[in-house]
């Protein structure tokens, strides 16, 4: 070996010693502190069905960068140890390729401000017979704390094809409560169903979770308070809608956002330079789960990433359609669609005086779509709206009981408040109602081809009366 050579050698070796004194750290599946593979160790795990803990013996199966994936001995003698093991490195490379690095992107570093606990980078996921779930308990100093990073999944989904979604799901839980607590559950699930699709996982279902089947034919569950798997679906497709029509950074801004739920929501969008209210949001989300359709108004009445209508709404044969009383849940919704729609109707709805109602109008007509929106917060016993348009083939109204100011969003769970309202619709239009006398709490948007036929209309009748009195004038 040439003088030059050795030398050369004796760099890179004195290099590698300086900057890795510990050659195994190169590799921290290898670190030699971390347990043997096919080890045994005691969880704790959480029973929903007898709401206490209890100690979980486990083996650990594998172990890469960013996981360490046990199971309850009981679960491998069920599925056969054989079996368990043909599938451990696929899921440790699936976590370390796929799952940890886009919900990274999506929510931001496992340890958020809380930090490590144990000093281990990598994710615990233990196999258990019991519910999917993560428990905020394991990071801190607690009881029944594990003293470690992990999430719990359900040993049936092992081989199952929502394996993976479901991992990606509990690991948005993981990173959120790294950052804060206190959250509620329509916020926190809304984002970790959201991050299934931002991980890939939902390409070939439409972009959909399952839970969305069991949400559409049921607009009347409210997503804000917690009680099915319904509260899943609706959560996830306002999350989409969120993150769609103002972008992804919406999603990841909230986990840092010191201020909490819904108003939450409304301090990222200030931040983004979108003035808008939750109500306001709130109703453009229903509108476009009731009619999505897009290439209107900045496409803020539909999905462009997927496709999910709400398929249940009741239908009103013949106006007059008299002092029909109806229940509506706080924050959630009924459709009403008119058949053969008359071009002149009107709604009349008598409540409490205290109780804030959003009521919206999506007409199909020759011109295309129009949507009109009104947030009723007046203390009034009677709303009265209007709609005129020409050559109307479609006509959805939407119904929903609101809050005036911002709703707080319930950590409980449970089913929230509700109110009846007795409604009318009539085939006239009604020149002194609410709809007039409302403008500084409504919202409206008159869209379609860019032809409101009712304002082409009284103008029409203004420029014949200007006409007819130049005229008269003229003749003098």
């Amino acid at each position: 070996m040439s003088l030059n050579k050795k030398y050369k050698v004796i760099f890179i070796i004195t290099t590698l010693i300086i900057l890795f004194p510990d050659i195994s750290l190169l590799n921290s599946a290898n670190n030699t502190n971390y347990p043997a593979l096919d080890e045994t160790r005691s969880f704790w795990a959480y029973s929903y069905i007898t709401q206490e803990y209890s100690q979980v013996n486990a083996r650990l199966l594998g172990s890469s960068n960013f996981c360490a994936l046990y199971m309850d001995e009981d679960c491998i003698t069920k599925l056969g140890k054989a079996s368990v093991m043909a599938k451990v490195e696929d899921i440790c490379n699936e976590f370390d390729e796929i799952i940890y690095p886009r919900i990274v992107d999506l929510a931001g570093h496992p340890n958020g401000t809380m930090g490590d606990i144990d000093g281990d980078p990598r994710i615990f996921i233990l196999f258990h017979d019991s519910y999917n779930y993560y428990s905020e308990v394991n990071d801190i100093e607690y009881n029944w704390s594990n003293h470690c990073e992990m999430i719990y999944i359900h040993y049936g989904l092992y081989q199952h094809s929502w394996l993976y979604p479901t991992v990606a799901h509990e690991f948005h839980h993981l990173i959120w409560f790294n950052h804060e607590w206190g959250e509620p559950p329509f916020i926190l699930e809304a984002l970790a169903q959201y991050a299934t699709y931002h991980a890939g996982y939902l390409d070939s279902y439409n972009n959909l979770v399952p839970q969305v089947a069991s949400f559409l034919p049921y607009p009347e569950n409210s997503p804000l308070y917690w009680s099915d798997d319904r509260d899943y679906g609706s959560s996830y497709l306002f999350a989409f809608y969120l993150a769609e029509k103002y972008g992804v950074q919406i999603l990841r801004d909230l986990i840092t956002e010191s201020s909490k739920g819904l108003q939450g929501i409304e301090a990222v969008l200030q931040k983004a330079g979108y003035n808008i209210t939750f109500n306001e949001l709130f109703i453009n989300w229903i509108t476009a789960l009731t009619i999505d359709k897009l290439d209107f108004q900045g496409n803020l009445y539909g999905f462009e990433g997927l496709d999910a209508q709400i398929s249940s709404y009741e239908v009103v044969s013949n106006l007059p359609f008299l002092n029909k009383t109806i229940s509506l849940g706080h924050y959630a919704f009924k459709i009403l669609k008119i058949n053969s729609p008359p071009n002149n109707f009107t709604i009349s709805i008598f409540k409490s005086s205290q109780e804030s109602l959003g009521v919206v109008f999506a007409i199909h007509s020759a011109s295309g779509w129009q949507v009109q929106q009104y947030l009723h917060y007046e203390e009034k016993n009677e709303i009265i709206d209007s709609f005129s348009g020409f050559s109307i083939e479609e006509a959805y109204i939407i119904l929903s009981y609101i809050s005036k100011n911002t709703p707080i969003a319930p950590k409980e769970r449970g089913p929230g408040p509700s109110i009846e309202i007795d409604l009318t619709l009539n085939e006239s239009i009604n020149i002194t109602s609410s709809s007039v006398t409302t403008l500084s709490t409504r919202t409206t948007k008159t869209l379609g081809s860019g032809i409101n036929f009712s304002l082409l209309i009284i103008t029409f009748l203004l420029l014949a009366q200007v006409i007819a009195l130049i005229s008269s004038k003229s003749k003098r």
